[in-house]
């Protein structure tokens, strides 16, 4: 994946016509560690879980230098302010899998992931891929169904 995607993500400028600006793609580095595990915990928490729940589920939220230096972790940009990022994942048995994409709580319902969703299935299409897994918050299976989705499995969580 490597040369190409960051072609890619670097290249890459979209207009969506509800929100009228260009999203930037940067490449996350190991200092970034802190800004993208708070990303993703106030986002989770943005559905209204409990501080038991959060607790619980914190290392499954964080994202280390470690995780950071062995994934594709893509931070996104609306007009030079960081919204949120993505990762893409190559699972042990080669496949790939959208394993974050989580987006600032107030960046949310107004198009972006939608953008992003669909910056990302474009990349993947264009290296050749047919499939990818996607992990996924439950509450967001309207976003899912927007882009129909098919659920494989069920996974319980902790």
């Amino acid at each position: 994946m490597g040369d190409s995607l960051n072609k890619c993500y670097a290249e890459s400028c979209f207009t969506f016509e509800k929100l009228n600006c260009e999203l930037t793609y940067i490449e996350a580095v190991p200092s970034d560690s802190g800004l993208l595990t708070e990303t993703a915990f106030i986002s989770k928490q943005m559905w209204g879980y409990s501080n038991e729940l959060m607790n619980l589920w914190k290392p499954d939220l964080e994202i280390s230098e470690e995780y950071l230096l062995r994934n594709k972790v893509v931070k996104v940009f609306a007009e030079n302010i960081f919204i949120g990022f993505f990762v893409i994942k190559t699972t042990a048995n080669e496949k790939l899998e959208i394993d974050h994409l989580w987006l600032m709580p107030d960046k949310t319902r107004m198009g972006y992931g939608k953008l992003i969703f669909r910056n990302i299935l474009d990349y993947l299409k264009a290296e050749g891929h047919q499939k990818v897994a996607l992990m996924a918050e439950p509450n967001a299976k309207d976003f899912m169904r927007k882009w129909e989705v098919r659920l494989l499995a069920n996974l319980k969580a902790k």
